[in-house]
């Protein structure tokens, strides 16, 4: 559980050349937008500036609709180039790919766990089951195997041996 103690937001206005020389859909003007690099921040416990993430913006001088690029909500630091930024590449993807996965198994497990229910249930129901089964017979206790009589004489007069010691002594 985290417990969020502030947070932050920073606009930076950016120049990029590209972007000004889309025109604008809802007003049809060129080059009038501006980069605005909007940036969050929040301190976790202890931890300045944990959970960071930054969102590109452009926005429209004129009309002031904004257009937001795709790699939108990237965490800070975590660009293309970097290591951090191709293992994060790799984990949206993963987690693109597991969740399409995921959804064909929840739904493969919902159906089962529906059918085994269902089944239960009727077995439940059927009239073969309401049939009180017979009591369980306890088993009888095993007999412990008899002794036998040594030279004749009963088995209480009988002594044990002791054991033969083997090999040699120093």
């Amino acid at each position: 559980m985290f417990v969020v103690l502030g947070t932050r937001v920073v606009t930076e206005t950016l120049d990029d050349p590209d972007m000004r020389r889309l025109p604008c859909r809802p007003c049809g003007v060129e080059r009038t937008h501006v980069e605005r690099r909007v940036t969050r921040s929040a301190t976790v416990f202890w931890v300045p500036m944990a959970n960071v993430h930054e969102a590109h913006v452009w926005e429209c001088r004129v009309c002031g609709s904004q257009v937001t690029r795709p790699e939108t909500a990237r965490w800070l630091g975590a660009q293309e180039g970097t290591a951090l930024g191709r293992f994060q590449t790799i984990v949206e993807e993963g987690g693109r790919q597991l969740e399409h996965a995921t959804d064909g198994l929840v739904r493969s497990a919902r159906d089962l766990a529906s059918t085994a229910w269902e089944q239960a249930r009727d077995l439940a129901d059927s009239p073969a089951r309401q049939d009180p089964m017979p009591p369980r017979q306890p088993a009888e206790p095993p007999t412990p195997p008899a002794r036998p009589e040594k030279e004749g004489r009963p088995e209480a007069e009988v002594e044990e041996e002791p054991p033969r010691r083997r090999g040699r002594y120093l």
